[in-house]
């Protein structure tokens, strides 16, 4: 009897189709790759040329660290020169004030006095010198305050800035899509789970029923059957030895029935086997259709896993992305401060060329003046040359009373120096007396105690000498004559 071929289940079309879904989401996946690697070449491409920029950016702000730190040395020479500048105004306006004839000879003293400082200060050569200086300075300044080569450098840090911003809105739009496709991935997954659920309680149901076959009624009417044929054969073996045909006949037609009814249980019962084994390749089908999803689900976890860690991997390289955009804006707010601290640097050199012009132009008067007030000077010591020896001789007994003074400071400070030294011994002469007057008071001291103990020693003797002296004791008395001229001897 052939078999008719079985309908696809409903699960394993599902499972095909999920299947198929799987390798297109791989060749998806696959085809994404490149770009992805693109991606992260573009990525290192925009670290390195950010790298770059961060570089130019440390050399600009060292120019301009440079920058502040000249610029306090050039305004405290122009805050010097002005000073200067304000010192000889006052001394020509000082030298062209009205002179009083009596102290007209030290007003030209002081004023030869000044013009000898002004001579020291605006000394032709260090003056010079220092003007080339702050000219070459200068020069420095403007060259790197240049705006051609800042220009150029400034255009192409913008379009590397808008190249970059072009390949991280490439970048974006490449996760976004890898996020949908994770998404896509994880719907697929969860419905494949659903899928393997429902197989797996199929299963379960076919085993039930493969089991209820195994043991069911066809196999307990067969084993009824059989023994029923059994008994009618038992019962037909005594009774072919009767004479009565129709017991017999209807025994057979019994028999028949019977095996008729056998042979129909046993048809049920191999239509059931074959029933069984169908059940059972069905089985065999569906645990392989199983262990083939269990792995398609293995295969899209493990691509799940990888596709998370290629997400992390673009969430870093997102917020990398980020920092990088942060730095950008920084980068662009450092070089928009940079740009108004180099107008008000321009603006500050043009304000110090403007003043190093006045102030050479005001040197050139002062020169000028100087010049002037010397010619005056020597036409007032022509005019004064009498005064000024008379001056001068006064200056030098003024050198000889100093130096007079200078012997009498000297002297009083040898007898400063003589007085402390008498006081100094004086102080260890009364040190001495006082030990010596320490030591006479306990030398007085000793002598005191040592005159007590003698008298009271004298005391005592006295009254031994009385005792003995008295008639009572002749011996004694005898003892103490004998031993007196001894003992006074002794003392």
């Amino acid at each position: 009897m052939a078999k008719s071929p079985l309908p696809p289940h409903p699960l394993t079309q599902d499972l095909l189709n999920v299947c198929d879904e799987k390798d297109r989401l791989h060749q998806e996946l696959k085809e994404l790759q490149p770009r992805l690697d693109t991606a992260e070449s573009s990525r290192d491409t925009v670290l390195q040329d950010l790298f770059q920029l961060q570089q130019k950016h440390a050399d600009l702000r060292k120019s301009h660290t440079d920058l502040e730190r000249y610029y306090p040395q050039w305004k405290a020479r122009a805050e010097d020169l002005d000073h200067e500048n304000r010192q000889l105004r006052r001394d020509l306006d000082h030298a062209r004030r009205p002179r009083d004839r009596s102290a007209l000879g030290q007003e030209n003293y002081q004023l030869r006095r000044d013009l000898d400082r002004a001579r020291r200060r605006l000394d032709d050569s260090a003056l010079s010198q220092e003007n080339r200086r702050l000219r070459r300075d200068l020069d420095q300044v403007h060259q790197q305050l240049a705006g051609s080569a800042a220009a150029a450098d400034l255009q192409a840090a913008r379009l590397e800035i808008h190249v970059r911003g072009e390949k991280i809105a490439e970048l974006e739009r490449l996760l976004a899509k890898a996020n949908d496709r994770r998404a896509q991935l994880h719907r697929v997954h969860e419905r494949t789970v659903d899928k393997l659920d429902s197989a797996n309680r199929t299963v379960q149901g076919l085993r039930r029923d493969l089991d209820s076959l195994r043991g069911g009624r066809h196999t307990d009417r067969l084993q009824a059957a059989q023994r029923q044929i059994q008994q009618l054969t038992q019962e037909l073996d005594p009774l072919r030895g009767d004479s009565s045909h129709g017991r017999l006949r209807a025994a057979e037609r019994k028999v028949e029935d019977l095996t008729r009814e056998l042979n129909s249980v046993r048809r049920q019962h191999a239509k059931a086997e074959d029933s069984l084994q169908g059940a059972q390749e069905a089985c065999r089908g569906l645990n392989a259709e199983r262990d083939r999803l269990i792995q398609d689900r293995d295969d899209a976890v493990q691509s799940l896993k990888h596709v998370n860690s290629r997400a992390s991997h673009h969430e870093a390289e997102i917020a990398q992305v980020g920092r990088i955009r942060q730095e950008r804006d920084e980068f662009q707010q450092e070089r928009d401060q940079l740009r108004q601290e180099q107008a008000k640097i321009a603006t500050r050199v043009t304000e110090l060329t403007a003043q190093l012009d006045q102030l050479s132009q005001d040197r050139d008067a002062a020169v000028s003046k100087r010049d002037e007030a010397i010619r005056e000077g020597q036409k007032y010591y022509d005019s004064n040359r009498d005064l000024l020896a008379q001056i001068a001789d006064m200056q030098h007994s003024y050198r000889l009373v100093r130096q007079d003074f200078d012997r009498v400071q000297d002297q009083q400070d040898s007898l400063r120096q003589e007085r402390q030294n008498l006081l100094s011994s004086y102080a260890s002469m009364t040190g001495e007396l006082d030990c010596a007057l320490d030591r006479l008071a306990f030398i007085a001291s000793t002598a005191l105690y040592a005159i007590a103990q003698s008298v009271s020693l004298f005391g005592g003797l006295r009254l031994f000498l009385a005792q003995a002296s008295s008639p009572r004791s002749g011996f004694c008395r005898r003892r103490c004559i004998r031993f007196r001229p001894r003992s006074f001897s002794r003392k």
